[in-house]
């Protein structure tokens, strides 16, 4: 009796850690910092992941929740001008990320728990 006890214990023990997020893929939050000369009309990440639209200058948008994985970023200004950059996101960790847009139209992401 006291064997059943202990094994059932131990598996209650052991499903409790697994239904509590053990196994579960982290996920990320990611924003858009527009530092350029004009507007952003659009940026993508990945293929259907996150999209942001009319990201004005000086501002940024708000954080939008990113899945693990490696994407492709473009960002597309007012005026046609295009931005590309990679963005990977490791299924181990979560954290807050920035794609910074400068006024010369350098590229960068930010970790933003650091």
């Amino acid at each position: 009796m006291k064997r059943i006890t202990i094994i059932s214990f131990v598996a209650l023990l052991a499903g409790g850690g697994l239904g509590s997020g053990c196994l579960k893929p982290k996920t990320s939050q990611f924003r858009v910092s527009n530092y350029y000369i004009e507007r952003l009309s659009e940026v993508r990440v990945g293929a259907d992941e996150v999209s942001f639209s009319d990201i004005e200058k000086q501002t940024s948008s708000e954080y939008r929740t990113i899945k693990p994985g490696n994407y492709s970023v473009i960002a597309t200004s007012g005026s046609g001008s295009k931005f590309n950059t990679e963005l990977k996101i490791e299924s181990r960790k979560s954290g807050r990320f920035t794609l910074l847009i400068d006024g010369i139209g350098r590229v960068s992401i930010q970790n933003d728990d650091k």
